[in-house]
């Protein structure tokens, strides 16, 4: 499923590439909506982009191994 945020930084560096950014207001929201549901080559791209960022980089060992490296950081330095 493509996702579709408000146009700022925070949106920007998660979503990177694999959104669609709006200003918050209705007629910018719903002109990005119009044209997914017009292009399904779109809809099919953002939403397998998203899928796959999410499986390599937000899966649960990935994360797993982020705080394991966090945690064995801060035993070091104490």
């Amino acid at each position: 499923i493509p996702t579709i945020a408000t146009n700022n930084e925070i949106n920007k560096e998660i979503l990177q590439e694999t959104g669609i950014y709006v200003e918050p207001n209705i007629k910018d929201c719903s002109e990005k909506i119009i044209s997914l549901l017009k292009n399904e080559n779109l809809r099919r791209k953002l939403g397998n982009d998203a899928r796959e960022k999410v499986v390599n980089i937000h899966s649960w060992k990935n994360r797993g191994q982020i705080l394991t490296e966090v945690y064995e950081k801060c035993l070091k330095s104490h």
